[in-house]
């Protein structure tokens, strides 16, 4: 079981790369909710007659701006390793099929994700920065980062810091806020690569 400020109650997984993903999903800006196991899909079973119940590891509900405005979409995700999507594929196969249509009845949008997609410099972040977000920070001392980050233009974390004034235990308290801003998306940092202290950062509106 996982928990998090997005998922509707306790949140089940069968395997740690479905715990990686649920873990870019609290990360995710643009996702308001994920449901763990939304749905029951029934669909052809593989290699036999009859029918068969499935269930789609998680629905998430994002908001994206098109054309300038806030849209919700949906998308019903299967959270798989590779090498078991080629091993167990004649089995998978029906099962993909029943929910990418339950997906369309729906209007959502139907997504296979494996460790390829997941496994990423951006799960790293994810992992490193998330404790920040639910600390409690300084709102004065928000602004003042801000501030002093928008001053610099594009910098990195490194030359940043050391353009702080103080000791080393001033400092010391402000790098938490830095990596609290940067996981709420108002300083940006490319989170695709590791973040390091040589990473450029800048304000949002920048």
């Amino acid at each position: 079981m996982t928990s998090g400020a997005k998922v509707e109650g306790p949140g089940p997984f069968e395997s740690a790369l479905e715990r990686d993903y649920f873990v870019l999903l609290e990360f995710d800006q643009q996702v308001s909710v994920w449901h763990p196991q939304p749905a029951e899909v029934t669909g052809p079973a593989a290699g036999r007659s009859g029918n068969q119940k499935y269930y789609p590891d998680v629905l998430v509900e994002r908001i994206e701006t098109v054309n300038g405005e806030p849209t919700q979409r949906a998308e019903l995700c299967e959270i798989k390793y590779r090498e078991e999507i080629f091993r167990k594929w004649v089995t998978l196969k029906p099962k993909f099929k029943a929910c990418r249509r339950y997906a369309r009845q729906r209007g959502w949008r139907f997504r296979i994700l494996t460790e390829v997609e997941i496994r990423t410099p951006r799960l790293a972040n994810a992992k490193f920065l998330l404790p920040y977000s639910r600390r409690d920070t300084d709102w004065i001392l928000e602004h003042q980062v801000m501030e002093s980050v928008r001053a610099l233009g594009e910098t990195t974390i490194h030359q940043y810091m050391a353009s702080l004034p103080g000791s080393q235990w001033d400092k010391a308290a402000v790098l938490p806020v830095v990596y609290y801003l940067i996981c709420r998306g108002e300083i940006v940092a490319n989170l695709d690569q590791p973040l390091t202290p040589q990473s450029p950062i800048r304000a949002v509106d920048q």
